[in-house]
């Protein structure tokens, strides 16, 4: 008997707290639908379904949104013109040194600048369908073959008009790519909220001027020994490339050569030329007019000091031909001038530089450190 009464008890206490559990769950039932009544939306019959995934469920329309101002915020940040609708795409090549991307540590090419109206010798980074040249091909030249002799002859001066020109041209706009610092050795380039002014018309005047080097058109730099390069063929080649001043010096075993008076003949047909070179890229002063405004023509035959001495009768002014920089009246021959100048420009310590010249007493000092870093090389 107390084995029944136990079990009794058991059952009793289990019903009981099961009718306690649901009490509790309907008053929480009834308070939940109470707050639901008071605070709750009512639901739309048009919401969409959520995507149920692991990570938090979002909504489709608010994902469409997020991605639409993301990528509107990326073009506006790149202010990137609408495309023409005459557009030729080209290859994605730069346009001045014809090389890929990230080419030589070139870094990656910029773009796309949108040009149009060529009347030169284009590149070969639009492909032969975008391009009409002559017909010059074998072809065209059989066909020409089959004329009668007469027919080659007769052509009246319209047709010579009409007939296509000896250069490449492209019907429509195209988009060019460039590298950072073929854009930053390229001289008269300049950009404009986010795009190249003019850019038409100095692809015309660089795509007419080809690499000394790699015999390619699109040269931009002009060196000091009167040679255009691309940027990439002055790096291999060992040229000096200054960014302060934005000049471009030959390389130090060619510059040997200038500094030798003996084979100076070599570069130079004489020192009026190597003078003429330095002035070009600032170091050393151009030719002045006189104060009658007459043009003052060179003279090295003044005790090896250069001079710039006007010729015109009555009138026998004279300048230093270290005038206007820090070498005014310093009393060094124009070799000596040059290389210091050549030797300074390249450690880029002008201050350096200004202090020992403009002390005479370190004038001697600073032409044998000029000449020894010369003669080091």
């Amino acid at each position: 008997m107390n084995t029944s009464s136990k079990k009794k008890s058991v059952g009793k206490n289990k019903r009981k707290t099961k009718r306690a559990k649901s009490k509790r769950d309907d008053g929480n039932a009834k308070l939940i639908e109470q707050l639901n009544a008071r605070y709750g939306k009512a639901k739309k019959d048009t919401e969409e379904v959520l995507i149920a995934t692991v990570n938090p469920t979002v909504h489709p329309s608010s994902y469409e949104r997020a991605i639409a101002r993301a990528t509107e915020s990326h073009l506006n940040r790149l202010s990137q013109p609408e495309a023409p609708a005459d557009l030729i795409k080209s290859i994605w090549l730069c346009a001045l040194c014809q090389n890929r991307s990230c080419f030589d540590a070139l870094g990656d090419l910029y773009g796309p600048y949108y040009a149009k109206s060529f009347n030169c010798e284009l590149p070969k980074i639009f492909g032969p369908s975008t391009c009409e040249y002559p017909p010059s091909s074998t072809s065209a030249l059989k066909e020409e073959e089959k004329l009668v002799p007469a027919q080659k002859f007769t052509k009246t001066k319209k047709q010579k008009i009409n007939s296509p020109p000896a250069i490449g041209s492209v019907n429509g706009s195209v988009d060019l790519w460039f590298h950072g610092n073929c854009v930053l050795w390229a001289p008269e380039l300049f950009l404009i909220g986010g795009q190249i002014a003019g850019l038409s018309n100095f692809m015309n005047q660089y795509w007419r001027q080809k690499c000394n080097i790699c015999l390619k058109v699109g040269a931009t730099i002009k060196a000091a020994d009167n040679c255009l390069i691309h940027y990439p063929c002055a790096i291999e080649k060992g040229y000096q490339l200054n960014e302060l001043t934005f000049t471009c010096l030959p390389p130090k075993h060619y510059m040997q050569i200038i500094w030798n008076r003996e084979r100076i003949g070599d570069v130079f047909s004489d020192v009026a030329s190597a003078v003429k070179c330095c002035q070009e890229y600032g170091l050393l002063p151009k030719s002045r007019k006189c104060r009658r405004k007459h043009e003052m023509k060179l003279d090295l035959n003044t005790n090896g000091i250069g001079l710039f001495r006007c010729r015109q009768k009555g009138c026998d002014e004279a300048k230093s031909i270290a005038k206007g920089t820090w070498f005014e009246n310093c009393r060094l021959s124009i070799r000596n001038v040059m290389s210091i100048c050549y030797s300074f420009a390249l450690e880029d310590s002008y201050d350096r530089c200004i202090r020992e010249t403009f002390d005479f007493k370190k004038v001697a000092s600073a032409t044998r450190t000029g000449e020894a870093t010369i003669a080091a090389w």
